[in-house]
């Protein structure tokens, strides 16, 4: 479960960062909506670039062939049928077991019981009251991103997101599992 940050809090952040700390020059309007937009962009890039940050896991239930995909859903990243078998995408109809297909906001997939690890997107907030969906980890950087897009400079949000990923993808590679030794295949011994 993702750590929810107040928007109020994120708001005067990025207040403090526009040096606008009376609200002056930005309405929270349009900083809420920059922050909205700035999540976007956040993880669609951090789903393009297979940051676990941007991964929820749900049970998918489907009955009569399909059920609804969770609303934050934003692509997949892996579907597990029950038995523990991956199952894979299929571009038909998914009749066979261990076959999905996704079709806008429906799972598609033999019936029975699956566990599906996707990547989302925070849902919109609309005023300082909200809980937004971000880990503190992500914090600073969709409050850069945010100034970045209430200055009107895309290029700079846009980088923003990638240094992200970039620092996010630095921590996931810290923490991989011990896989044993090395073992060495072919060459003279």
């Amino acid at each position: 479960m993702t750590a929810m940050i107040v928007t109020g809090e994120l708001i005067a952040s990025v207040r403090y960062i526009l040096n606008d700390m009376q609200g002056t020059s930005r309405s929270d309007f349009e900083i809420v909506e920059a922050l909205n937009r700035g999540a976007s962009l956040l993880y669609t890039r951090m789903g393009e670039e297979f940051i676990s940050v941007a991964v929820k896991k749900s049970m998918l239930v489907t009955v009569d062939g399909d059920t609804a995909l969770p609303p934050d859903f934003h692509n997949v990243r892996k579907v597990r049928a029950e038995n523990g078998l991956e199952c894979a995408p299929t571009p038909t109809v998914a009749e066979h077991a261990g076959e999905y297909r996704i079709i806008g906001d429906r799972f598609e997939a033999a019936d029975g019981i699956y566990g599906v690890e996707y990547y989302y997107l925070p849902r919109r907030v609309s005023s300082a009251d909200d809980p937004m969906d971000v880990p503190n980890s992500v914090r600073p950087y969709l409050e850069e991103i945010a100034v970045a897009l209430l200055e009107g400079n895309a290029e700079r949000a846009e980088r923003g997101a990638q240094v992200c990923c970039h620092s996010l993808a630095g921590r996931e590679l810290s923490r991989l599992h011990e896989l044993g030794p090395v073992q060495v295949w072919g060459g003279r011994a």
